[in-house]
């Protein structure tokens, strides 16, 4: 079996974390941690928790052996502010779409496009390049931004399920969806991260210096979001994800998420992309 696209998270037992993004056996991913001598690490699959049973097997295996590991359970999922205003503007999309192919028989032309984004079919697989590509044309019901959330209890773990059971109930449309108010609703015992240049932090940023709004409306508008994702999980549950790479746009997002912390005493985790283990 091969785990889809997921990000890996090694807790160091006194420094600080690690987090990869890739491909392959729980099992492997947990003999790297340890062999890098750290105790801990997380699996949060995109949008699902298929993996987690595997992780835990191994894990306990290792702590039968007598090695000192802790097993943390997340998912990394794809994110919207309100699925209220998702599906108000995919169902507008949707009947520009319909008036479009009336208007085109009536007319008989041939140069109107369907909806590209729901021709698809067979398997979901997460483009990293779609979800880190800024594009202000873009409609933003396309959007699906990555966020990491993790349980830290059995509470946080029951909310997790709960969230991706919800997010394939409520929120699905070629991939499985939560906002704000499933957060809200579930947040208690949940950590939360902003994530990679996927992240709805990374897109306002890169957005917003697309569109040429000032550094100071682009602080605002993270600030406003920091206090909506506090207000779900707590201030002591949410973090900033700074990413070290040769990515321009990574400098650029680094360089805000800096400022905002300052500004916001929201603390700075370092993370890294790793496709495998």
């Amino acid at each position: 079996m091969i785990i889809k696209p997921n990000r890996f998270v090694g807790l160091h037992a006194h420094t600080g974390f690690s987090v990869f993004d890739g491909l392959g056996y729980p099992a492997d991913h947990i003999n790297f941690v340890l062999e890098n001598e750290m105790d801990a690490w997380a699996l949060t699959d995109h949008g699902n928790g298929s993996g987690l049973a595997h992780a835990r097997k191994h894990a306990e295996k290792m702590q039968k052996a007598g090695r000192k590991y802790r097993q943390l359970y997340g998912c990394e999922f794809y994110f919207v502010p309100s699925l209220s205003d998702w599906r108000n503007d995919y169902e507008a999309h949707r009947q520009a779409v319909r008036d479009a192919k009336s208007e085109k028989k009536a007319m008989k032309r041939t140069s109107i496009d369907a909806d590209e984004d729901a021709v698809a079919a067979g398997h979901t697989v997460e483009n990293e390049d779609e979800t880190k590509t800024i594009d202000v044309q873009k409609d933003e019901w396309k959007r699906r931004y990555h966020l990491v959330v993790i349980a830290k209890n059995r509470v946080g773990l029951g909310n997790l399920f709960t969230l991706i059971k919800k997010a394939y109930k409520h929120g699905f449309y070629r991939f499985p969806r939560i906002d704000f108010k499933m957060l809200q609703e579930h947040g208690e015992g949940l950590v939360v991260s902003t994530a990679c240049l996927g992240g709805i932090y990374s897109n306002r940023i890169l957005r917003g210096s697309a569109l040429n709004k000032s550094r100071d409306e682009i602080q605002r508008e993270l600030q406003n979001l920091t206090d909506r994702f506090t207000s779900c999980v707590g201030v002591e549950n949410f973090f900033l994800e700074l990413q070290f790479n040769r990515l321009d746009a990574q400098h650029k997002v680094n360089d805000h998420l800096i400022q905002l912390h300052n500004a916001t005493g929201v603390p700075l985790i370092a993370t890294a992309d790793s496709h495998y283990y």
